[in-house]
This record gives C-alpha cells, structure tokens and sequence, in this order.
C-alpha cells in the first residue's frame, strides 16, 4: 500500500464518520434509518481507519473479507492492541447494521462513539503518511516498527 493510498484510505474514514456524526444528530429514540445509516457508516470509518494506519506502520493492510483479520494486522501495530479490540467489537456489528433491520438510536450512538478514535488517530496517520512519503522520496523505510511478538 503506498502513503498515498493510505492517506486516501484515512481521508475515506474521515468522511465515513463525518455522515455517522451527521446522521447521529438526526436521530431519534428508537428504530430509524438515520441510526442505521449512522452505525453503518461508523463501521465503515472504522475499517478505513484501520487500512491507513496498516498501510502506514506494516506497508500493507487486510484485504480479505473477514475483518478479523484487518483487527489482527492493526494488533501488530505499535499501540493498535486497543483499536484493534474496537475494530473486532464494531465488526462484529457490520452485518446487523448493514443488511438487518433498522437499528435503535442507542445502538448508533455507541457504535459510532466507538468508532470516534478513529478521528483521534487521524493526525497520527497523517504524521506516519508524511514521514513515509519523504522516505520514499529519499528511497528509505519510515514505516514505524511493528509490535515485537
């Protein structure tokens, strides 16, 4: 994954939770399709979050389709233990979300304030695209190291 696609893939987070934050606010107490949109999104935001910061620290992300295995790659960052615990618990809730009924304004707001790290780590990311952009313009590594096993 090249810092460019990561930093494409943070951006893409960003916007994710930019609508989960927007649909949140349009809630209501109960079932509603702006809760649904609004965890559905978060979710999503989630996942990009986790591919950037991948594609920063390891040079690559998950690309399967079982998120277990993008929760188990952002574990082997520096420090991605605890967002890798989200990313396992807010994944678990992809499929209710996404494809099952409506979800409850409850529901949203905490997978979406789950989901909310992922704008804390944005300016790390940013920090960790900036560093790997300028290595690779001077031809060396800057990915940070990966958690040592």
């Amino acid at each position: 994954m090249t810092p460019d696609s990561a930093r494409q893939r943070a951006a893409i987070a960003r916007e994710h939770l930019r609508v989960a934050e927007e649909r949140l606010a349009a809630c209501e107490d109960g079932p509603s399709g702006p809760a649904s949109v609004s965890a559905a999104n978060a979710i999503s935001a989630a996942i990009a979050a986790a591919d950037a910061i991948c594609g920063i620290a390891l040079g690559h992300r998950s690309s399967g389709t079982d998120h277990r295995e993008a929760a188990a790659l952002l574990a082997q960052v520096a420090e991605g233990a605890p967002l890798a615990r989200r990313l396992a618990r807010l994944t678990a809730q992809k499929s209710q979300t996404q494809y099952g009924d409506y979800v409850t304004a409850r529901v949203a707001r905490d997978v979406t304030g789950s989901a909310r790290p992922a704008r804390r780590r944005a300016p790390a990311v940013r920090a960790l695209t900036t560093r790997a952009v300028r290595a690779s313009r001077a031809g060396s590594s800057a990915a940070p190291p990966a958690r040592s096993a």
